[in-house]
Parts: structure tokens; sequence; C-alpha cells
């Protein structure tokens, strides 16, 4: 057995995923039926510059929609006197300064001051001896304007509804047509309450029914499937764990936590059980802020809580016939909290003659204040494989990204890694807007899609050597002669066939603060061909081959691009119809072969990289790659394909341009 290492010049680069896939090969077959419920393998955490440069994209989207919103016609009626407002429309809609809020676990906030917004209508006055009309503008100024958007998925597509759209209006002016006399003060004194109430419910209404229109119109046509061959797809599907907000479990007929058995979710942690019930649920807290918490439980009958620092309460196991109707209250040990984590909560409660009560509070340790557990602060999953998670610092979107035979997928039996709910310790939001994290996973669903393809299983002979091979490589025992004397003499000048087939593939694998590797072991049978015209294939030996290879990984454009770095291998002879005294003579012949071809083809294959999804008109600029236990970090910074800043600005120049011929038109 020999063992040569081979050392490339560059560590720079990186091995992919279809790369790799495309060249290395293998595994296990896969089993399972693909499903969106698979857990997480490609994750991107958007740190909020990021979400400030897609909020620039997004804005003049919500300006239009705004722009579009129902204001309906006005009259008002007082002691003889009526004021008509019909045709109200929205001229102009300026957002304003604008801010991001990251509302854990699920919700964005979109905060805009100092939104400006520009009306125009037709009026009509008449009270029995004048009738007169004309039209009019509204100016509103130092207005804010709330949208609250929750995420989720469906089918492995992000889905958002709006869950809150505000609009405070501040300064509000009307301008009527016929001027600024008392008469028409009179008028808008009379109109400026229910105009100031029409567009402020108009926009609120229209604004959500137009962004969850949108939402049901546009996301379900945005594509999670790229194609990379003709054979095999990449689905970059997000995971579909449910992500049920309060506590979760069942309910028993037996206040033993026995008998028949229900499935509950409560929400509502004033909790009411029927006699001789009892009820065992479980989930996760997460505090709106960070801070040092304890919970307290008010029940009677028997009831415990546990969480994190310890428990609260009792249980009575060994009484069957309780009916105590007095009440405890209990407190667990406090514990530090912080939004990016979800802390594990129980709760058990058994019931007694007529019934029973319980309710759990949350606590701030330092205040003492506390209130009745709601939906909104726990939930029945974790961080780790929601679709989409907010914490205070990023939104994290998890994708079940895997790379799938198009024509019978299957899901790959591959291990996982857990990979982080937030951003990396050393992320720098100076340098970079948002980190990616990569699970080897799915390089390794690609090497069985096409292990189990064929695709690593060859058959050569000279006519099939390309000509980079073949000036290398002569396939005939003359130009084995010095390595396999004994074989030139047993078969002189005969022609050769090789049948390279994988006996094992290692998976790749994540070497920590070092890089990835990845190895196959090949049985080479090597067959004579002899005699005319109808050559005999005569075995003559096998010959294992281990390749360890050593790569790193990047970001490249919109792709994950790859090289390998270096390489090692060792020979072993398996058997041989001839005496062979050094297998070890091969090393120099593959050591050329995998130097000057097999290598840079594989390069050449992973520098195609593997397209991740659409980032609109953004690309990935100043990539920094770090390799963790068990997958890969990228820390990157979007960058514009377009000068979205300076367009924003031009916007708004013609918005103020806009309202100033209006008013002058009016004047």
């Amino acid at each position: 057995m020999m063992t040569h290492v081979h050392n490339s010049k560059s560590f720079t680069a990186s091995i992919v995923l279809v790369a790799v896939v495309a060249t290395l090969a293998g595994g296990v077959a896969a089993q399972v039926p693909r499903n969106f419920s698979r857990p997480s393998s490609l994750k991107f955490a958007l740190a909020s510059p990021a979400l400030d440069q897609i909020k620039d994209l997004v804005e003049p989207v919500i300006e239009d929609l705004v722009l579009n919103a129902s204001i309906p016609d006005i009259k008002v009626e007082a002691v003889g006197i009526v004021v008509e407002l019909s045709n109200i429309s929205l001229t102009m809609f300026s957002l304003g300064a604008e801010q991001i809020n990251l509302n854990p676990p699920e919700n964005l906030q979109l905060v805009a001051q100092n939104v400006q917004i520009f009306a125009a209508m037709n009026w009509r006055y008449h009270d029995g001896l004048i009738k007169i009309h004309g039209s009019a503008i509204d100016i509103i100024n130092k207005t804010s304007l709330n949208l609250d958007l929750r995420f989720g998925a469906d089918s492995g597509k992000l889905t958002f509804v709006v869950d809150e759209c505000s609009l405070d209006i501040g300064e509000f002016k009307i301008i009527l047509d016929g001027g600024a006399g008392g008469f028409y003060q009179d008028i808008v004194n009379l109109i400026e309450k229910p105009l100031k109430n029409g567009i402020a419910s108009g926009v609120e209404k229209g604004t959500t029914a137009a962004l969850n229109a949108l939402a049901a119109k546009v996301i379900p046509k945005i594509p999670i499937v790229i194609p990379l061959s003709n054979s095999t797809e990449i689905d970059y599907a997000l995971v579909n764990i449910t992500n049920a907000r309060g506590l979760n479990g069942f309910d028993y007929s037996d206040n033993h936590f026995s008998g028949d058995k229900s499935p509950i979710l409560i929400q509502d942690f004033s909790i009411d059980v029927g006699a001789y019930h009892s009820i065992d649920i479980a989930g996760f807290f997460q505090p709106a802020q960070n801070g040092t918490y304890f919970f307290q439980i008010h029940f009677n009958q028997a009831g415990q809580i546990t969480v994190p620092s310890g428990t609260a309460g009792h249980l009575e196991m060994d009484n069957p016939g309780m009916c105590w109707v007095e009440h405890h209250t209990d407190n667990t040990p406090p514990f530090n909290a912080t939004t990016k984590e979800f802390y594990p909560v129980r709760v058990q409660y058994q019931s007694g003659c007529g019934g029973g009560h319980i309710d759990v509070r949350v606590c701030d340790a330092t205040t003492s204040a506390c209130s009745t557990v709601t939906s909104l602060n726990t939930t029945t999953n974790t961080t780790l494989q929601l679709p989409l998670f907010v914490n205070e610092d990023a939104v994290l979107l998890s994708s079940g990204a895997e790379i799938f035979d198009r024509s019978t997928p299957v899901e790959a039996d591959a291990p996982h890694a857990d990979l982080p709910a937030e951003l990396p310790s050393t992320f720098n939001s100076t340098l970079h807007t948002m980190a990616l994290y990569l699970d080897p996973f799915v390089i390794n669903s690609g090497l069985q899609v096409l292990d189990a393809q064929g695709a690593f299983t060859f058959q050569v002979n000279q006519s099939s050597l390309s000509p980079s091979v073949s000036k290398y490589l002569q396939l005939n025992t003359t130009f084995f002669k010095t390595i396999f004397p004994n074989l030139y003499k047993s078969f002189p000048n005969d022609a050769l066939t090789l049948l390279l087939t994988p006996a094992s593939i290692a998976p790749v694998a994540v070497q920590p603060d070092v890089g990835l590797t990845a190895g196959v072991n090949y049985l080479v049978n090597v067959s004579v061909l002899q005699g005319q015209p109808q050559p005999q294939s005569i075995p003559a030996m096998t010959i294992e081959i281990d390749l360890s290879l050593a790569a790193a990984a990047n970001i490249s454009g919109d792709r994950i691009v790859g090289d390998i770095s270096s390489f090692n291998f060792t020979v072993n002879l398996v058997w041989s119809v001839v005496p062979v005294f050094n297998v070890s003579n091969l090393n120099p012949l593959l050591n050329t072969l995998l130097d000057n071809v097999i290598i840079p083809a594989i390069n050449t294959a992973l520098a195609k990289g593997l397209p991740l999804p659409s980032m609109g008109p953004f690309s990935f600029a100043d990539t920094e790659v770090s390799y963790n236990q068990g997958y890969i970090t990228m820390m990157t910074r979007l960058q514009s394909t377009k000068d979205h800043q300076l367009a924003k600005q031009s916007r708004r120049a013609r918005i103020q341009r806009a309202l100033s011929d209006a008013l002058h038109n009016l004047t």
C-alpha cells in the first residue's frame, strides 16, 4: 500500500454543490419520498442593512398601492347645511423617512415617518339658498404609517399577510378653489374631521387588501425548483414546520395522565379543566425583550410548571379523589432569557371533583410584575426549523434545499447539521449585510442522485480517451511494460480496458476552521483484449484507489462555486493474474493524470457553481467563508445592480414637483 499527497498552489476557492455532484459521486440509496417538512439545509440570515436595501425596492410598490386606495364619498349635514365630497382620490403619496422594525418571532414592521399625502376631490355646498361647487386639494404632512407584516410558509413558499395597517395623520390642510375667506373656512371646518377619517380608513383598508391580494397572486408564481440538468434539479422549498402559537399536548380522561387522550392546543392560559381530567402541555417561551423572568402558576387541585430554571407547584399522583377548592400560588426560580432563543415550558394539571382551574403567568424578575401568558410569547416549535424566524438582529429564512432526480425524486439518506438561528458572532454589519449557512447535506444529496443514476461508473478503452488524457496514457500492455512487466510478458502488446466502479463514497464533510473534505474508493478492473477479429476480454487484475480531496466554498455572483485545493491517494492491489511486485509504480502516472487532467476538469465544473435562489436586482460581494462544526458560514454583502437610492431620490423629487404644480394650478 502506498500513499501519495499533492497540494495545489491555491486554497482559495471552493467545492460546490453541483460541481462535486457532477464529479465525485455516490452515497447510500435514498428512501424517503420528497416532502416539505424536511430539515433546514440552507439558511439565509438577513441583517437590518439588507432589509433596508430590500425596503428601498418595496417602497415604490407600497406607494403605488396606496395611490389606488378607494376613498368613499362623504356627506356632512349640519343645521340645514349639506356639504358633499366626491371623486376623492390620492394623487400623491410619499413614505418619507422609514425604517424596518423586527418583531419576533415572525413579524416585520415598516414604520414611515413624515408621510406626505396629496388628495384631490370635488365639493358641493347647498343650504337652501346658496348652491356652489368646486374642486379642492388636501395636503397631509407629519403623518406616520405603520405596516405590520406576518410571515410564514405554505407548500414550501413564503407567505405573508398584513396583520395591521394604521395611518396616524398629523398636519391636515384643505384648500378650496374658492379661497380662504370665512365662508370657505366654515366649509373646511365641517368636512375636516370626516375627510381625515375617510382618508385614513381608505388608506388602511385599501393597502391591507391590496398587499394581501398581491401576495396571493405573485408568491405562488415564484419558482422554488431550479433545473440543473436534464435529469437533476434543486428544490429550494422553505421548510414547512408548523409554528402554532401556544402550547400543545393532551387532555386525559383520567386525572393521573392516563385513560383516553385528546390532542389540545392551549392559547388562553387561564385554563379550565374538566372534573377528574388531567392535561399535559408543552412548548417554548420567547420573551418580547431580553431580561430575567420567572413563571407563576395560580391553581386549585394540583398543578406544576417546569421551565429551564426549575419547577413550581406540585402534582398529586397518589390521591385520586382530589376535591381541594383552595388556591395556591407558586413561582419558579428566575432565569435569564433573550429574544434570540426559545425556552422549553411544560405545564401539567390534575383536576378533581367539580373540575379545576389554573392560571399561568410570566413575570419580570426585576419589577415582579406578572401577566397571563399569551399565545404571542409561546409556540409549539423552536427557531431551528421555522421557515421564517425573526429575532432582534435579523430575519432568517430556512430552506430544505436538496438535489433530486427530476423523474423519480426521493429523499436523500444523509445526515443533517443543526444550522444556527442567529447571525454569526463575528458578523460585522459595516462589512456585510447577510449570512448564509450551508449544510453539506445539499452536496451529499446531489452525490446520491448521480450515484443512483450510475454517473460514476466508467468503462474506458483507448478509443474513449480524450486527447488531454491520451497524451499521458495508452491502454495497452506495451505502455505498462515497465510498471507491470509480467503482464506484458503474458499478454504482449495487447489492448486493455478499464471498468471503474465506486466501491464507497465518503460524504462531503466540514472540517472546522479548515475546509471541506470528501473522498471516493474506486475499484479499477483491468481486462486484456486478446485475439482477432473478435477480441476476448480476459480479467487481468483489480486495483483499489482510495482518493481523498480537500476543498473550500465561496460565492461568485449568484452562485456557490468551488475548487479542489489538495488531494491524496492510496493504491492497493486487490488481485492479479500475474505477479505484481510493486503497485506503487503506478503513483507517478496517477499523479500526472490527477494533477493535469482530472482535478482541473473537476475544478472547471465546480467553477460553474450552483445557482442560488434569485435575489432580484442584488448580487453578492465581499464574501468571507468560515467552516464550523458541521456547516459552512458565508458572510456577504448584498450589492445592488442598480442605484436604487438615486432612483428613490428622483422619485421623491418628481412627487414634490407634482405637488407644487397642483398647488399652482389650483390657486
